[in-house]
């Protein structure tokens, strides 16, 4: 718990015992708009004095003198201010020796929670395996890696998942177009070939009748499975995964398990579903109108809003099966799969995967997955999926399922555009000049994610040709991660070559040079140890020094409050504020050529800094660099 969240407790536990007639309201203690008025400070003084129609200066003085009964651990003195501000300065020489300790002795474990919390299924990434993968999927599943590693930092345990489907219509496009085009395939890879046929064979249906109607028996025979063209699928689709996985092992991105549609319709979670949504009545198949011979559930107030869960064909529809899915998440349903080893990933941990990943794979070996039953599910899916996620929602409530639908979560994403400049860096040529593009695989626009990766190393390694190519590698994952993260969710990114690998500002290179400087600082001192000569507070510190100690301390807080709200960017926030103030810090006040006691206390500073945006770093799915 920070000095902040201490504080809040002891100021709601005061205030409650002097007005135990109400309740006390929500307040935050934060800093003040100036030093001049403490480090931190609170304006509830002025929020109660509406409710008990007193001055907030009686209120703030009231609870300042049950404060001056019982001093405040790493509190120096409490003042007040007008109209009613409750302002605190911290006892600096206590609360830094108290905090170089924890974070020198906790290392790693710093900022995260020792409570073990429950468990989180997070579902992302669940890219059609038909082609590429390309910039619009890559904030989704930074994102979500990023997420499970915030939630996993404060005490969940998390699984997490990737949903393959197999079965749908962009799969059904690619084995019409490998079924005609194959013969054009050149030197390419697999996935950039898949690319550049899918986009052809889009505009082949536009003229040719037999096509399309080849494309409906193949997507039938997806569904039947056990025939041919089904096997041929599951074929091209492991292969593509194999490039998909590749590809964002480049970025430092993992799974724990891989669920496969093909093994959703043959384990049979679907009919289940199916059966015990018309059982209670909960879907009907209307016998006219635009739905007629669909089964559909009703959602909304008018029947445009209804959701086809099963076409009049028969095919059950992505809502469908989404719903089974999650379902089965939750451990809802009395079905389960065989689960296999598919590989070792970059990280050394073993990928599940359910039986539809095990194409190609010799020396198969079964493997045990627990994890069941879990407290909440976490979906990673852009914002023009939110319609179908609220049916799944409110049709769980519906069945009877009240606990999982309000423990689901649609974690909502902006989708990914390219700056004009990007475009053109990229080697795409742009229909007209404007200032964004969005990327549509069905047309072939987009930018492949391999394709920005080999750009992003190509312009680190020509700005610093002194890197080892790991490092190269290492600085692009960060510098694409992080501009991935940065913003909420909820808005649109326009990535841009320039903007991503700035190295004064809210960049991942920013972040990088900030934790290599702490790096050089401490390498520059072979024989000092920390811990070693426990370091005092000098007699006289600066304005720099009192915010880096307040930062640090912050960390955990803004942690907590990032796995709370499924938001990376509040990380990348704290983030680029500390490694801005670690700049101020070090431009201000020497650190190796200071007196002794001075020197050792500064060090120890920079290693704390050095520790936390470590920590930060790998919670964000960033490896740090000790050298750049």
């Amino acid at each position: 718990m920070t000095l902040t969240q201490q504080l809040e407790l002891i100021i709601r536990k005061t205030a409650t015992e002097l007005w135990p007639e109400i309740k006390i309201p929500p307040f935050d203690v934060v800093a003040p708009p100036s030093n001049e008025f403490g480090d931190l400070s609170t304006a509830l003084s002025l929020t109660l004095a509406k409710i008990l129609t007193k001055p907030p200066l009686e209120i703030a003085n009231q609870i300042k003198a049950k404060f001056d009964q019982q001093p405040l651990t790493y509190i120096k003195e409490v003042t007040i201010t007008q109209p009613g501000y409750i302002n605190f300065i911290l006892d600096y020489p206590a609360l830094s020796k108290h905090l170089i300790n924890k974070i020198l002795t906790q290392k790693q474990a710093y900022g995260g929670s020792p409570e073990e919390k429950g468990k989180i299924i997070v579902e992302h990434t669940a890219i059609n395996p038909n082609k590429a993968a390309h910039v619009g999927h890559l904030r989704n599943a930074c994102l979500g890696d990023s997420v499970a590693n915030l939630l996993r930092a404060e005490g969940w345990q998390v699984e997490v998942q990737n949903y393959i489907d197999d079965t749908g219509a962009q799969v059904a496009d690619i084995v019409v177009a490998l079924e005609n085009l194959l013969d054009q395939q050149g030197s390419e890879p697999f996935d950039y070939f898949c690319w550049t046929i899918y986009a052809k064979i889009q505009k082949m249906y536009d003229v040719d009748e037999k096509l399309k109607d080849r494309r409906k028996e193949v997507l039938w025979l997806l569904e039947e499975g056990n025939n041919p063209t089904a096997t041929a699928a599951t074929q091209i689709a492991n292969k593509i995964v194999n490039q998909h996985l590749a590809t964002f092992a480049r970025l430092n991105i993992a799974y724990n398990l891989l669920v496969w549609e093909r093994d959703i319709i043959d384990v049979g979670l679907w009919p289940s579903v199916f059966a015990d949504l018309k059982q209670k009545k909960l879907i009907h198949q209307p016998h006219r109108g635009e739905h007629k011979g669909a089964w559909v559930v009703e959602f909304g107030t008018t029947e445009r809003e209804n959701k086809i869960l099963v076409k009049s064909d028969g095919v059950a529809t992505y809502t469908a099966k989404d719903l089974a899915y999650q379902l089965w998440k939750f451990g809802l349903l009395p079905l389960d799969f065989t689960y296999y080893i598919r590989a070792l990933q970059w990280n050394g941990e073993p990928l599940l995967t359910t039986p539809g990943g095990t194409y190609g794979i010799t020396d198969l070996e079964t493997a045990q997955r627990n994890f069941n039953q879990p407290d909440r599910v976490v979906n990673v899916i852009d914002l023009r999926q939110s319609y179908p996620q609220e049916v799944i929602k409110e049709t769980l409530d519906k069945l009877g399922y009240k606990k999982a639908a309000a423990n689901s979560v649609h974690l909502k994403y902006q989708v990914v555009k390219l700056s004009l400049g990007a475009v053109k860096e990229l080697g795409v040529k742009p229909e007209t000049d404007k200032e964004e593009y969005a990327m549509s695989g069905r047309e072939g626009i987009g930018v492949k994610i391999d394709d920005l990766m080999d750009k992003v190393e190509e312009k680190i390694a020509q700005i610093n040709p002194q890197l080892f190519a790991s490092a190269v590698q290492t600085l692009a994952a960060a510098t694409i991660r992080y501009y991935m993260l940065r913003n909420r969710a909820t808005k649109e990114i326009i990535f841009d070559f320039d903007e991503a690998l700035k190295t004064d500002g809210n960049t991942g290179v920013y972040l990088q040079y900030a934790y290599a400087r702490c790096c050089n600082i401490l390498n520059k001192v072979a024989d000092w140890q920390p811990l070693a000569n426990h370091p005092d507070l000098p007699a006289t510190t600066s304005i720099e020094t009192h915010q880096l100690i307040k930062l640090v301390e912050d960390y955990p807080r803004v942690l907590e409050l990032a796995a709370d709200e499924l938001d990376p960017s509040l990380l990348t926030d704290f983030g680029f504020t500390l490694a801005s103030a670690f700049s101020k810090f070090y431009e201000k006040n020497p650190v190796l050529s200071a007196d002794d006691d001075t020197k050792n206390f500064r060090l120890h500073l920079v290693a704390t800094v050095k520790q936390v945006l470590a920590n930060l770093l790998s919670n964000l799915g960033i490896i740090p660099l000790e050298k750049i």
